[in-house]
């Protein structure tokens, strides 16, 4: 029979007897039971460490190992750790307790934190040798023990890349790779240390005798590598067939998430090797470079896009209609936001015909309502580069004379949308020297346009020559065209980092007395930094102490845009700080709207994060957690979100409603009554916020841009900041939307939201670039996902009245009566053959049930039990709509002709393998109008391009 041990006294007096035998029974049994005893016990543990530091002493380690459980459980973890070194080998890395877990956690902190300082400082200064021996340990037992993702994320945080590379050549899956890339995009906020990570994974890719040519490419265009890149794209392309469809693929998701100077690189290199193959005559093959090149510019993508938006375009103009009937157009800001929201609903469409059917309302626009509603044209025909001169042309100034400043200023914005990022040589040249040749004072007005159609057209573009154009006009210290100024410098040099001219930005910012120039550049210096995490870390500590609340209020916007999407705790704390501390509105509001931009690959903890401030007695507060939630969960649908949205659509202040109302239609955007009950609630509650005669401006305003994100880009559109493809940022969508939330302080910036505006739909291509037809199984409830009913005019069914209801056994009587000539004629439907056929709206508009199609002629009940033995099924045709809810539904049938050469690609630009290429294809026609050119003044032609706006004489 055992005996239970109550005490350890006993043991504890072994330790002073001088026989070495005692002593180590003593530290045996004290080993064996310290987790009973250890409040006893740690009174003598000075007496224990003696034994433990006497090298003399054959039981000095397992001393070591009893006094370090004490002080693990004292929760004096340093000592813990220090005491299980002197221990060695006793201690034991496989023991699977609590106390073994805490050492080692707490020997890789330590151990991680030596490496870095060591790095980071450039010293030599030696690393414990025994913690290192046994963070070794723990590496092995990891690779024995096949946990490759343990090793690889303590590897990185630990700056042994000798580790990752020895696990990489070990795992031949591809899943260890794309585990670090993702990595490096939320954890590795250093980019010198990350370039070096992914020179290491280009490395063992190109070493391997299957190379992963989608995420080699990646990798290259976030180490600003065109040369490799290009090369490895070329030799793809001209592999093979499959090859070549793979490269365009590849192509077409680079081209969404790289900076375009990098794009611009790239594709001059291209470009002259396929100059090089036509010299040598090799015709094919520069045939398939060449499409290649127009993939990478945005030649490719910018034409499909325009035929996709214009062919489903189901905008609804009676919403607009009636929206513009409610608002008093002679009011600025009204008048403002309803050319907002044209905008965001025709968004990419080329249809401009509420702007053709309303030039009276147009006529009343005044002043900066002019260059809103001038601009807005820019974005209803964004992408359409081959006529944006030719559009815009009626609207820009005549050989270099104004005659209507604020209009011509809103053209140049417009030209700069319709051209966003292209980087048309004609058009940001035209620019140029609009912007040389209107330098006075009085022309601040056209200087303003000229500089953001500037920056948008060559955004990313890092030219030297535009920043030194766009800086002559911020010296001239104009406030409205410096304001403009620093805008423009900032998308020219997206992302770039450059120090030069952050320190120009920084010292003209303290230099100027003009708040707006301060706010312009504040906006301009965040997006400099876009991305670059803690190498924007100075500028950002010296702008966040700042005395001056503008200077802050850029130090808010560094931290949001330098840590966009990386989920960094420090930048969180230092927004949290600020929001809640901070004496200025505008900081406090900057910096809750921050939090959407930074959580952007975790959304689900944004509800959590800004409920409490949602309810803060700030109302800058509310409307900054608003819009955050806007940013984070924007499509979702998010019940979470709705929730604190919700009560917000009635707050006491008209702003804070306005930045609900924002904010969600950005979480409603593209939903219908079917997807989520809420979507037809909201929409009353727009048109209710917009018919009421006593809803304040500023509400209304809100209501009005809602409606248009709501049915963006004829409600084909959605907002992705995140390319679902690779995983990055998608850089112009993140600008757009990061540029919008300053609408606050100039309302024009409105149109920037457009930069997100994504296709929600399937866009298949084979490798002639040309889109065939063919079909996908959607496996979802008929009418799920079908465009939201729309709003008919109440005016056009009034005439229609109601007709009385004729019973069956009635109409049959007549029948008879009549000789039975309408029996025979037509038969007679019983309401039990007719009642149960439900339309389409009328299913919508009642219930969340699955459509019944008009020609089912079974009965309801028949058809509901049908529903539950056989699934649901219907055929998504190439081309159409696609919402990313839906994409869980979609697969590609087994027999189909057309395969994606990306595995499960169901949305987004696909490129197609024809299965049966000796096969005729059938492709889906082009129905975009083309643009006339300009006629001459003789021509009897219809010119395509909108009329010049009429307004009254002399309102400028």
């Amino acid at each position: 029979m055992a005996v239970s041990i109550t005490s350890a006294k006993g043991f504890i007096s072994l330790l002073a007897e001088s026989e070495p035998e005692l002593q180590y029974y003593g530290l045996v049994k004290l080993n064996e039971n310290i987790d009973q005893f250890w409040a006893e016990v740690s009174e003598f543990v000075t007496q224990i460490e003696v034994i433990a530091e006497n090298s003399k002493n054959e039981h000095q380690k397992l001393a070591a190992l009893v006094a370090s459980k004490l002080y693990f459980h004292l929760q004096e973890l340093s000592d813990s750790l220090n005491l299980a070194l002197e221990a060695g080998e006793l201690f034991d890395l496989k023991e699977d307790s609590q106390y073994v877990k805490t050492v080692v956690n707490k020997a890789i902190e330590e151990y991680i934190r030596e490496r870095n300082e060591s790095k980071s400082d450039n010293s030599s200064k030696p690393i414990n040798p025994r913690l290192e021996k046994l963070v070794e340990g723990v590496f092995q037992r990891c690779i024995s023990e096949k946990e490759y993702n343990n090793v690889v994320g303590l590897a990185i945080e630990a700056q042994r890349l000798d580790v990752v590379e020895k696990v990489l050549k070990i795992d031949h899956s591809g899943k260890l790779f794309r585990y670090i890339q993702k990595q490096c995009l939320e954890y590795v906020n250093k980019i010198e240390y990350r370039n070096e990570i992914y020179e290491l994974l280009v490395k063992v890719q190109l070493e391997s005798k299957k190379i992963d040519h989608v995420s080699v490419c990646h990798i290259l265009a976030a180490l600003d590598d065109p040369l490799r890149s290009a090369k490895l794209l070329t030799d793809l392309a001209l592999s093979g067939d499959d090859g070549e469809i793979s490269a365009y693929q590849i192509a077409f998701d680079t081209e969404e998430t790289a900076v375009q100077s990098y794009l611009l690189s790239q594709t001059k290199i291209i470009k002259e090797k396929q100059d090089e193959l036509t010299n040598n005559e090799k015709g094919k093959d520069a045939k398939a470079l060449s499409k290649l090149c127009n993939i990478l510019d945005g030649t490719v993508k910018r034409k499909l896009l325009l035929e996709f938006w214009f062919s489903n375009n189901h905008s609804n103009m009676t919403t607009l209609n009636k929206t513009n009937s409610c608002l008093d157009s002679r009011s600025s800001i009204c008048h403002s936001a309803m050319s907002v929201a044209n905008g965001y609903m025709h968004a990419g469409t080329t249809v401009d015909s509420f702007l053709r059917n309303n030039l009276d309302w147009l006529s009343r626009a005044n002043n900066w309502s002019k260059f809103t509603a001038t601009s807005a044209l820019g974005v209803i025909h964004r992408g359409q580069t081959n006529f944006g001169m030719s559009l815009m042309k009626p609207y820009l100034p005549q050989d270099g004379v104004s005659s209507s400043p604020y209009s011509e200023s809103g053209a140049f914005f417009a030209l700069g949308l319709i051209h966003s990022r292209s980087g048309t040589p004609e058009i940001v040249e035209y620019l140029q020297q609009a912007l040389t040749q209107y330098q006075s004072k009085d022309s601040e007005t056209l200087q303003h346009g000229a500089c953001l159609g500037l920056g948008l057209a060559a955004m990313g573009h890092c030219r030297s020559d535009l920043y030194e154009s766009l800086k002559a006009t911020l010296y001239s210290d104009s406030a409205v065209a410096g304001e403009a100024a620093g805008i423009a410098m900032g998308l020219l040099m997206v992302g770039s980092g450059t120090n030069s001219v952050i320190d120009d930005m920084l010292l003209y910012a303290r230099e100027t007395s003009h708040e707006k120039i301060i706010r312009g550049l504040a906006i301009g210096m965040a997006l400099v930094v876009f991305g670059i995490r803690d190498d924007a870390e100075v500028l950002i500590n010296d702008l966040c102490n700042d005395e001056d609340p503008i200077l802050r209020y850029a130090g808010v916007l560094a931290t949001t845009t330098a840590y966009c999407a990386s989920g960094s705790n420090n930048a969180i704390q230092r927004l949290l700080h600020m929001a809640v501390s901070d004496v200025n509105d505008d900081v406090r509001r900057a910096s809750v709207i921050g939090l959407g931009f930074i959580l952007l690959r975790t959304p689900e903890q944004v509800p959590r994060m800004v409920e409490l401030l949602s309810g803060s007695y700030n109302p800058h507060v509310r409307f900054g957690s608003a819009i955050a939630l806007g940013i984070a969960l924007t499509g979702s649908g998010s019940m979470a979100a709705i929730d604190i949205l919700q009560p917000m659509l009635k707050d006491s202040v008209d702003f804070v409603k306005q930045g609900a109302f924002i904010a969600m239609s950005m979480v409603l955007m593209q939903y219908n009554d079917a997807m989520n009950p809420k979507a037809s609630a909201f929409r009353a509650s727009m048109a209710t916020a917009i018919s009421n005669k006593h809803e304040e401006p500023l509400s209304k305003v809100g209501a009005v841009m809602a409606q248009g994100i709501m049915d963006a880009g004829g409600r084909n559109s959605t907002i992705q900041l995140i390319s679902k493809s690779s995983g990055l940022l998608n850089i112009e969508a993140c600008v757009g939307v990061f540029v919008m939330t300053q609408f606050w302080s100039w309302f024009p910036l409105s149109h920037f939201l457009s930069l997100a505006f994504t296709p929600a739909g399937l866009i298949g291509i084979n490798k002639d670039l040309k889109v065939p037809k063919f079909d996908v199984s959607s496996h979802s409830k008929s009418g799920l996902f079908s465009y939201p009913v729309e709003v008919k005019d109440s005016k056009a069914e009034a005439p229609e009245a109601i007709k009385p209801v004729t019973l069956s056994f009635t109409a049959k009587t007549k029948a008879q009566k009549q000789g039975g000539s309408k029996e025979s004629e037509e038969p007679i439907q019983s309401p039990m053959e007719t009642d149960d056929v439900v339309p389409a709206s009328d299913a919508m508009d009642t219930d969340d049930s699955p459509v019944v199609s008009k020609t089912d002629t079974q009965p309801l009940s028949k058809s509901k039990r049908s529903r539950v033995a056989v699934p649901e099924m219907c055929l998504v045709p190439n081309f159409s709509r696609v919402l990313p809810q839906q994409e869980q539904f979609i697969s590609w049938p087994n027999d189909s002709r057309f395969v994606p050469i990306k595995t499960n690609a169901v949305s987004g630009f696909v490129l197609l393998k024809d299965t049966k290429p000796e096969l005729d294809i059938e492709f889906i026609p082009t129905t975009l109008p083309e643009v006339a050119e300009p006629q001459p003044e003789n021509s009897t032609e219809e010119l395509t391009p909108p009329e010049p706006f009429t307004y009254p004489f002399g309102r400028d």
